[in-house]
């Protein structure tokens, strides 16, 4: 008798800072999540800043991917900063950017890797994929009130998904060249 060997999954883990991030992703989960090949755990505490994002990540780092995505408008402690080079096994340079640091520091995406929504939060990510830019000196706000302006969702969370189904297919996300966008598909594997 043959025995029949079982598909290891890979285990995710992802902290992330909102529930708009949480409607984007389910409507990525529905265009790529493969429940065969991947078991994907949202950690669902919303609200937080970076520091506590990346902190949820960090102990989640025995997942065979752990991801930390948060907005580059709060800077990430010192503290916090020391707990991911203890992590990673290197140290960094102060200057380096949050949003620069995965790219920098953890070329071989050990845990965490870190997707930070830029320019300044995830509303700024979304717009950038349109072609929308705000002037560099735009506050989140003007970030939210640029996006529901463009989506015209009001913050319902139910319209935004039915939007990014309209006007972000399957195919747009595929062939961005937005790192942001990459690091988050990576989230279902290889695509």
């Amino acid at each position: 008798m043959v025995k029949k060997h079982r598909k290891v999954k890979t285990t995710v883990s992802v902290s992330l800072e909102g529930k708009r991030e949480l409607a984007f992703f389910d409507y990525l989960c529905d265009l790529f999540y493969n429940p065969e090949t991947s078991h994907i755990t949202v950690e669902r505490k919303f609200g937080g800043d970076s520091d506590s994002i990346v902190e949820r990540a960090i102990r989640k780092s025995s997942y065979d991917k752990s991801f930390a995505w948060f907005d580059e408008d709060v800077k990430l402690s010192s503290e916090v900063r020391r707990s991911l080079e203890e992590c990673w096994r290197q140290k960094f340079d102060a200057s380096v950017s949050d949003k620069d640091l995965q790219k920098t520091y953890n070329k071989d995406n050990r845990n965490p890797i870190l997707i930070v929504s830029n320019p300044r939060a995830f509303e700024g990510l979304i717009l950038s994929l349109f072609n929308i830019h705000l002037d560099k000196t735009a506050d989140t706000k003007k970030y939210k009130n640029a996006f529901d302006g463009h989506t015209k969702c009001g913050g319902d969370l139910d319209k935004e998904k039915e939007f990014y189904k309209k006007n972000l297919p399957k195919e747009k996300l595929e062939k961005s060249n937005n790192e942001t966008i990459s690091l988050i598909l990576s989230i279902f594997g290889d695509k």
